[in-house]
């Protein structure tokens, strides 16, 4: 209803201002919600064999469309890939894993204001029959004081973060039998590590 009004032609600029904001705001709210529907019940997940370099160059694709990485921005980004060609497919829900995907690029990005690299790697660890997957960013890093709390649902440094991103990251990498781990130091860039079993039926997934 709000979207409609906005397009009344009878509708001054400065009212037109006032209600596209509160279309933006309506739209954060919405998104807010979203988030906490899945942190207080996460969906079930839908696996399939999956070839993981392939889900990242689709989700590196779609992260593209953000400001940051445009070819017109002021501070652009640059996309590193350095993805593992002997990765073995693996039992994953790929809508659930692409959302951590997009969590962890998004917040790469966002760590780098004033441009810099986000990195995305993948390799096989053979003896662990393991996928590890690492995006890395060249920001201002995290300070050790709040390696613990990031994870936590609600915590966020953001003005406007609802704190549930990393959350709700962490929550969908166990429930695929997995781990979640964050390397960083001040000034020296931030690293989000996956490990990921491989696995080649859907029973051996976490329920």
């Amino acid at each position: 209803s709000v979207q409609v009004l906005l397009e009344e032609p009878g509708i001054s600029e400065e009212d037109r201002s006032l209600i596209a904001k509160a279309v933006d705001e309506i739209k954060r709210i919405e998104l807010l919600i979203k988030s906490l529907l899945n942190f207080a019940k996460p969906p079930e997940l839908q696996p399939m064999l999956t070839d993981l370099n392939d889900l990242l160059d689709k989700t590196i694709t779609f992260s593209l469309k953000h400001p940051a990485l445009s070819s017109s921005s002021a501070t652009p980004i640059k996309v590193l890939k350095e993805f593992d060609s002997n990765l073995p497919e693996t039992m994953i829900d790929p809508m659930q894993l692409q959302q951590v995907l997009l969590n962890l690029m998004f917040n790469a990005i966002e760590a780098m204001p004033g441009g810099g690299v986000l990195a995305i790697r993948t390799a096989y660890d053979d003896k662990l029959n393991s996928i590890q997957i690492a995006v890395a960013d060249s920001g201002k890093g995290i300070d050790q004081p709040l390696f613990d709390q990031i994870f936590q649902p609600f915590f966020t440094t953001k003005r406007k973060g609802s704190g549930l991103g990393l959350a709700i990251t962490r929550r969908l990498v166990e429930q695929h039998g997995g781990e979640i781990i964050v390397e960083s130091k001040p000034g020296q860039g931030t690293v989000f590590n996956v490990s990921l079993k491989v696995k080649k039926e859907e029973t051996e997934l976490i329920s």
